[in-house]
Order: C-alpha cells, then sequence, then structure tokens
C-alpha cells in the first residue's frame, strides 16, 4: 500500500501535490496544526514557535474539568514534543520560548483537575527541555543571559504562583557556571522552604558533594525505609559510594516496607560490584526467610542464577516460599508448567490456590488428562462467580460452565453437568442478564 501510494504522489504536479495536502487540512483535523509543527521545526522559526505557544497553550477557561484538561494535554502534546526534540540545537532565543511554553502550562495546570496526570508530566518534559537547553546553548550564552535564567529558575518556583515542580539546578550547574549557582544557593538560603520545601537544599548539596549537607537536607538519619531510599539515591547521586551504601545497609535494619525491596536491590548491586558475592546471596536468602514472597523468590533467583549458583539453591529455596507462601509457590509452579505439583498442592491448600488465582488455568490444563477431578472445582468456581449480581461475573459463569461442558463430556459426565446446569439456571432464573448471557454462550436450549 505504501509503496503504490508513493509511486502515485511521484506522479503528481507540485500545483496538485498542494491540492491535495490542502484537502487534507480543510477536512482532516489536525494535518494543519501538524503541518505548521514541521514547518516550524524545519525553519527553526523561534518567533513563530512563540506564536505557536501562545495559540496552543494559553488557557480559555476558568476551569478545566477532568475530560477538558486531557483534552488540552492532547493538544499541547505535538508542540511539547517538538519543544522537546529541538532542545539540543537551542539558542537564547528558543530558552525563552520554552520558559513561556512552561509559564501557560502551570498556568493552566493550576485552573485544572490534573488527576490524569497528563498536565504534570508535560511540565516536567517541559522543564527537562529547558535544561537541555541551556546546556546546548551555553557555549553563546552571555554572563548575563546566565543570569537571567538563574533568576528565572528561581522565580519559577518561589514567586508565590505555584509550588508543584521545582526545577533541578543539578541540571543546570554546568552550564551556568558557579556564579550563578552561588546566586541561586543565596536566594534559596534567604527563603523560608517549610518543613517540606527542602528539595533544593538536597540538590545544592549534591552539587557540593557533602555527605553531612545532603543527609541533613533530607531530614537526618532516616527512620522510614522510603526515607532512606531517597537519602541513598542522593548520596549515590553526589558519587559519594560508600556513604550510599552505609545508608542503604542501615535502611535495611528499619521497619519492613514496600521501599526496603529497592534498598536491598542497591545493596546487592554493590556488593556483586565489589566482588562480594557471599554477601549479596546471604541478603537475598535473609530476605526471602524474613518475608517468603515470589518477589523476594525471583531476586534470590536472579542473583543466585548471575552467580551460577542457582540450580544448587532452587530446593532450599522453593521449600522457604511453599512454607511461607504456598499461594506464591503455587504461581511459580503454574509459571513453570509443573501442572501436577501444581494440582496437588492446589487441593491441599485450596485457600491458598484462590488466593493466587490458579484454579481456572489449573483446571484447563487438568481436564486433558483428568477431567473428572475438575468437575468439583468447576461447580465450585461457578457458584463463586455467580455470588455478586453483575454482567461480568455471569460472563465468568458462563465460560466457566462452557468449560465444564468440555470436561464433563471427556469424563463421561453428561447427565452430571446437565444437573448442575438446570440448578444453576433454576437459581438464577430471576437474573435476566445473567440468563441472556447464557443463551448467548450456547448453555440454555
Amino acid at each position: 500500500m505504501t509503496d503504490e501510494l508513493h509511486r502515485w504522489l511521484d506522479g503528481r504536479t507540485r500545483d496538485e501535490l498542494q491540492d491535495i495536502v490542502l484537502g487534507l487540512v480543510a477536512s482532516v483535523p489536525g494535518t494543519g496544526e501538524r503541518l505548521r509543527l514541521s514547518m516550524l521545526d524545519e525553519t527553526q522559526d523561534d518567533a513563530g514557535l512563540m506564536a505557536e505557544v501562545n495559540a496552543v497553550l494559553a488557557p480559555r477557561l476558568r476551569f478545566y474539568d477532568y475530560r477538558q484538561a486531557n483534552r488540552y494535554a492532547d493538544e499541547a502534546q505535538d508542540l511539547v514534543q517538538l519543544l522537546r526534540d529541538s532542545a539540543e540545537s537551542a539558542d537564547a532565543d528558543f530558552i525563552r520560548v520554552i520558559e513561556r511554553a512552561l509559564t501557560l502550562t502551570v498556568r493552566t495546570a493550576l485552573r485544572s483537575d490534573t488527576s490524569s496526570g497528563a498536565q504534570g508530566m508535560q511540565v516536567e518534559d517541559l522543564l527537562g527541555a529547558h535544561a537541555t537547553a541551556v546546556a546546548a546553548a551555553a557555549p553563546s550564552l552571555t554572563t548575563k543571559e546566565k543570569r537571567r535564567i538563574g533568576e528565572w529558575i528561581y522565580k519559577f518556583r518561589y514567586d508565590g504562583k505555584q509550588d508543584y515542580f521545582d526545577p533541578d539546578i543539578v541540571a543546570y550547574a554546568e552550564a551556568l557556571g558557579p556564579d550563578v549557582v552561588e546566586a541561586y544557593r543565596k536566594r534559596i538560603l534567604a527563603t523560608d522552604l517549610g518543613d517540606y520545601g527542602t528539595y533544593p537544599l538536597v540538590r545544592l548539596a549534591i552539587l557540593d558533594r557533602d555527605v553531612d549537607a545532603i543527609v541533613e537536607a533530607s531530614g537526618g538519619k532516616p527512620t522510614h525505609a522510603a526515607v532512606a531510599m531517597r537519602l541513598v539515591q542522593a548520596l549515590d547521586e553526589a558519587g559519594l559510594a560508600d556513604a550510599a551504601l552505609e545508608y542503604a545497609e542501615f535502611g535495611l535494619t528499619l521497619q519492613w516496607f514496600h521501599q526496603t525491596g529497592p534498598l536491598a536491590s542497591y545493596v546487592v548491586e554493590r556488593y556483586l560490584a565489589d566482588g562480594r558475592p557471599e554477601a549479596a546471596m546471604e541478603l537475598r536468602w535473609s530476605r526471602l526467610r524474613a518475608h517468603p514472597s515470589y518477589t523476594t523468590f525471583d531476586e534470590l533467583r536472579r542473583a543466585a542464577s548471575s552467580l551460577g549458583l542457582w540450580e544448587s539453591e532452587r530446593d532450599d529455596a522453593e521449600a522457604v516460599l511453599r512454607s511461607g507462601s504456598p499461594a506464591d509457590y503455587l504461581r511459580l509452579l503454574v509459571e513453570g508448567r509443573r501442572t501436577d505439583e501444581a494440582w496437588a498442592l492446589a487441593n491441599e491448600e485450596p485457600d491458598a490456590a484462590s488466593r493466587a488465582g490458579v484454579w481456572e488455568q489449573l483446571c484447563a490444563v487438568r481436564a486433558e488428562t483428568h477431567p473428572a477431578e475438575t468437575l468439583p472445582v468447576y461447580r465450585d468456581l461457578v457458584w463463586s462467580w455467580l455470588e455478586t449480581a453483575h454482567r461480568s461475573n455471569y460472563q465468568g459463569a458462563a465460560e466457566l460452565m462452557k468449560a465444564m461442558r468440555a470436561a464433563a463430556r471427556r469424563a463421561g459426565d453428561n447427565d452430571g453437568y446437565e444437573r448442575f446446569l438446570d440448578e444453576v439456571v433454576e437459581k438464577n432464573r430471576r437474573r435476566p442478564a445473567c440468563m441472556e448471557i447464557f443463551a448467548r454462550h450456547g448453555l440454555l436450549t
């Protein structure tokens, strides 16, 4: 199709091609805007881009509800993407275009239902583009322009209009130079940041590669795994590897939390990089024993596999998982297509099988070789689906009834299936939606 279209277009005259394009602009929504953006991209017309930013991004409603906010973000996306893509070839005028885009997108976000996250992501994209543009244009930026940008970075966050988005001074530091960074630091230190506004202090401490300052700006010695993880990330970014490892190890001693997982992964990676495989394996084993789950099992499996140790560790690891979390062990067996083992354990631990959500998958496989064994399970599953009156539940029950019918035929128990079907229909006859769905699936005669 594409080659045929190319050949056809190659045979058109300039005027004919122009008519085709103008026809598409007139008849296909968004075509004109895309062509205009392509033109601005090719010509690198900063004045034209500024006009486009003002036309597309300026807010026009007093409040954007959820649907309107998403439409605004959708209509802005091509322009935001163009600004991102063009940032690496920026000049001083282009930087001002991005600043205007940020002003308008933030202004719109402040009067919007931003719960979808689309507008926030666009602001973050534009902030990234701004930092990239400053770095790309830095060789030709005057000292005055660098100072202006440093002041803009401060005012964007602290002029009292918004407190959601923080430019990252670390991303600008090399391009703007130490004098501008110090001017920014003075403005920050003279600002009341409150108890929870220490982000710029952390970023400045990272630039300084100052362990104590990073810890202090991060809230001091962490008392929570999530706080410890943020501190470790800051120290690691600053190139303070020893301190980062020390605080990661400390974070693992704090109360269990989901962020303990990333902390453990960081420590394991450091141990492996430092040639300490025994310590890495010991940590993975301690995590599995303390909190047996599919996640901690898989973390141990990946660490052991990377060291060529998994075959010798597998049986013990599976024993710990089976004992501590039968549901997760069932998921492991099903994932590995160890269906006979999974079926035996599911019957031994039916509640675990229900929590793991593997009964239907196990029955589908077991029905191929031992169909009669699946019929009682199918009955329980059907009743479970029908406990709640909802079309999706009726749909699930109907699919199971069809699977049960096939299993009953293989088992030579058609009469048993028909009796069960009659019972199900009788108890749900006053649910017309259920009867409609059953009929659509060919269950009713």
